[in-house]
């Protein structure tokens, strides 16, 4: 027989000897010895009774966990378990509801799911939550647009016209967002669109979400400016009603954004959005990366982003807010991000080497470079302006491009920083207009007598001139996104029983495809491929003003969302496009020659004649 422990031999024992002494009790004997007896194995009996008791107990106990939820969400599972001394409970999931977050449980732990183990001893466990900052993970949802009416007010417009709960933060947003009292919140209970929000802090971001049956449904921000002309404003004279007449030569008048203006993406179902809370940046934006949590990374020609001063770098977070870091000072030509990792192209200097046309890696939020790449001395060609003019990053390397130390302007580095004996066949380039890369290969445009032609170089340094066979073809731009290459083509497609395509896209196969783009939507010039929507810069044919458009490769149609503007660079996020240029017209309206704004510095509608002479809308 197996040997039991102990605690079982003496149980056993002890409950076996006080069923015997029960059992002689119940038989019966002598009165007076039987009395002694019946006393002396009562207590026994007691005593024997209470260490079996207790013994029996321990090894039964069972435990109670119980398992709640503050306000802000749920408990997804067994929230009252009765669970075995020792033994291991059901798995509980913390479970926030709309708008909320989960923060941790009482007792620290910060998993949202939980299976406790080896219980000894009963427990209650709450989940926490906390209201969700509406904006950590993207600055706009929902379709709901603010337009900037003047420096101190803002229309906010939704869909449809059902009355609806506006929430507003106008002293920047410095606590999380909560669907009830908090301070710097306010709220307009029950307002139909468009509201107007007004006596505004002047360049101050506004942040305003709708809510319905307390869930907020949509949010969106923008920046309220001062008010600008494209041209020269000869008078300015304020009128018996308090309006004041402005009057020159322009033909346009728009909130002055800057240099760079952040938009909803063209999939916001927006036409012609206002654009999105963003820092004043005092000069160009030469290239933008996101920085993957909502905000940006710019590099450019200015001095200033808001208030702060940024020489050619900035790290704007995604509540339009100027953070600390700046790794490199001067003229920066091109930022790309891979891996977490920040490459810096352009004129600059940094914590440890001095001011030098150069490629450097930063680790973000780290001043020393991963490596630093001397491409040209910018004092050494004086008749020859050397800079970097892009910055593309393939499997295996780094191509940089620009009027550089090396031959055809192009060289490629790997991503320890070495330069790289390439490319092995050379063609004389003569200066590069664009380079694009694609699955790990090089496309080169140049230009010849004012037409473009097309070179591809792979890995290994071969090169050849761009073609694909076809009937009459002409190529005239180039462009990619993480999955396919794009050329801009013209052929005559009848001779080879083709329908009319204004572009031919490659995927990494090699496989080719025509997309039939209307011609007045085939993009030229800057032109950038996200989530299958072409953002681009083009003249329509019944248009005068050049402007930023987007066209959706799903729907094979023109998405009406593009801002009167001429931008020189355009950057894309998820949520958000980035566009940057000398003098941004975002939220332009045509004014040729006078505009009339009131005492809130809010642009009044236009001026209209009648038979009695010039008069103004009230």
């Amino acid at each position: 027989m197996q040997s039991l422990p102990p605690i079982y031999k003496t149980t056993c024992k002890s409950a076996l000897l006080a069923m015997l002494l029960t059992s002689l009790i119940s038989c019966g004997g002598s009165s007076s010895s039987g009395g002694s007896k019946n006393s002396s194995s009562t207590s026994i009996t007691s005593s024997s009774s209470s260490f079996s008791s207790s013994s029996i107990s321990s090894a039964i106990t069972s435990y109670n966990l119980t398992y709640s939820a503050n306000a802000g969400g749920s408990i997804s599972g067994q929230s009252s378990q009765n669970v075995a001394a020792g033994n291991t409970g059901s798995s509980v999931t913390a479970i926030p509801a709309v708008n909320y977050r989960f923060t941790g449980w009482s007792d620290g732990s910060l998993k949202a799911t939980r299976t406790d183990s080896n219980i000894q001893q009963s427990a209650t466990l709450t989940a926490n939550f906390a209201p969700e900052n509406i904006w950590s993970t993207a600055p706009y949802s929902g379709a709901m647009s603010l337009e900037v009416l003047g420096p101190r007010s803002v229309n906010v417009s939704w869909d449809d016209n059902e009355p609806r709960t506006i929430m507003v933060i106008s002293d920047g947003i410095t606590a999380e967002v909560s669907i009830g009292e908090l301070p710097g919140v306010s709220w307009h209970a029950g307002v139909t669109s468009p509201f107007k929000l007004e006596n505004l802090k002047v360049d101050q971001p506004v942040y305003v979400a709708l809510q319905q049956d307390d869930v907020i449904t949509a949010w969106s921000s923008t920046t309220p400016r001062k008010w600008i002309a494209d041209g020269e404003i000869k008078t300015i004279q304020q009128m018996e009603n308090g309006n004041i007449f402005l009057g020159g030569d322009f033909e346009y008048i728009a909130p002055d954004h800057g240099s760079a203006v952040l938009l909803p993406s063209a999939s916001s179902g927006i036409a012609n959005p206002t654009p999105l809370a963003f820092p004043h940046v005092n000069g160009l934006v030469y290239s933008a990366v996101d920085d993957g949590q909502g905000g940006w990374f710019i590099g450019g020609n200015f001095t200033k982003v808001g208030n702060h001063e940024k020489p050619g770098f900035a790290h704007i977070d995604r509540m339009g807010q100027v953070l600390p870091w700046q790794p490199v000072e001067g003229d920066i030509r091109q930022i790309k991000k891979r891996n977490g990792i920040l490459y810096i192209g352009g004129t600059y200097k940094t914590v440890s080497n001095s001011y030098l046309v150069a490629l450097s890696a930063f680790e973000i939020n780290n001043d020393t470079p991963e490596f630093h790449v001397e491409l040209a001395d910018p004092a050494g060609y004086p008749e020859y302006p050397t800079y970097v003019n892009q910055v593309e990053l393939a499997k295996d390397r780094i191509y940089v491009h620009g009027h550089i130390n090396f031959p055809d302007n192009i060289v490629a580095i790997d991503y320890n920083g070495n330069i790289l004996n390439w490319p092995t066949e050379l063609i004389d380039f003569f200066s590069p207009l664009k380079i694009v890369t694609f699955n790990n290969d090089l496309y080169i445009q140049t230009e010849v007598f004012m037409l473009p032609f097309f070179y591809k170089i792979d890995a290994a340094g071969k090169a050849g001139q761009l073609s694909f066979d076809l009937p009459g073809e002409r190529l005239w731009g180039i462009f990619s996104d993480s999955e396919y290459l794009y050329i801009n083509i013209a052929f005559n497609a009848a001779a080879i029983g083709e329908k009319p395509a204004g572009i031919i896209r490659l995927d990494a196969q090699g496989n080719r495809s025509f997309l039939n783009i209307p011609s007045s939507q085939i993009p030229h010039g800057t032109t950038v491929v996200h989530d299958e929507i072409i953002y681009y810069i083009n003249r329509h044919r019944d248009e005068q003003q050049v402007k930023l458009r987007a066209f959706s490769l799903k729907d094979n149609k023109d998405i009406p969302w593009a801002t009167s503007s001429y931008p020189s660079t355009v950057s894309v996020s998820d949520d958000t496009v980035l566009i940057s240029s000398t003098v941004l017209f975002a939220g332009r309206t045509y004014r040729p020659g006078q505009a009339v704004l009131n005492e809130n510095e809010e642009l009044l509608p236009e001026i209209t004649t009648d038979s009695s002479g010039t008069r103004f809308h009230p």
